[in-house]
């Protein structure tokens, strides 16, 4: 087994299959062929959905019912997840769910970033290493310890992209309600080659704080 790094997210080109996987273990993962196409076509796909998606979906606390309509619109966003699990939300709507306690929000960046970037408040921890089987199985076991298959879980990173894989391998692990937050923490980056002013956490003005 082995991965190739591709920017800020690994990729792999072998496929897990029920001869080379646990047979207890619920992760089932396609694998990639090329790394290259991978990474052209799932940023393209990532970029274009920050740049074309529609209003977030009010924020307000009215018991639950903007949160069905946040959920709901986040369901139909199913070309951002590539149909592999349950949807995406922006990042105003990831806080609305998160600060009114309907989902919980796991942060998949490396520790160094969530220390030395910055982080949301209270978030959860648990850390994407990459696609090959070992990492796979440690990522699934590391969410089971802090999170429940059947609650809604919010999964964030730097720009949507490692967050996408980890959404992936959660969903086939049982987490039915997972989301990626579509641009991340930090977004893209900008004509100057910075992120946090395009787009992402930081630059929608919500709350974050910093070591």
């Amino acid at each position: 087994m082995h991965s190739i790094a591709c920017n800020d997210f690994f990729v792999s080109n072998v496929v897990v299959t029920p001869d080379n996987c646990r047979s207890d273990q619920k992760v089932s993962w396609r694998g990639y062929l090329q790394a290259s196409q991978l990474n052209s076509r799932l940023r393209s796909h990532i970029i274009h959905m920050n740049e074309t998606i529609e209003s977030p979906a009010p924020v307000r606390d009215d018991g639950g019912a903007d949160t069905s309509r946040i959920l709901d619109m986040a369901r139909t966003r199913f070309d951002a997840t590539e149909g592999a699990y349950a949807g995406a939300v922006t990042p105003p709507e990831a806080w609305h769910l998160y600060k009114l306690g309907r989902a919980r929000l796991v942060d998949v960046r490396t520790a160094p970033e969530v220390r030395y970037v910055g982080c949301v408040p209270g978030a959860l921890h648990v850390e994407w290493r990459g696609t090959d089987t070992e990492h796979v199985e440690r990522f699934v076991q590391d969410l089971q310890a802090v999170v429940r298959p059947d609650e809604n879980v919010l999964l964030l990173c730097r720009s949507g992209v490692r967050s996408h894989h980890a959404a992936r391998v959660a969903y086939d692990a049982g987490y039915d309600s997972v989301f990626n937050v579509l641009e991340g923490f930090e977004g893209q980056r900008n004509h100057a080659q910075q992120r946090g002013f395009v787009d992402g956490w930081r630059s929608h003005g919500l709350p974050w704080i910093q070591d």
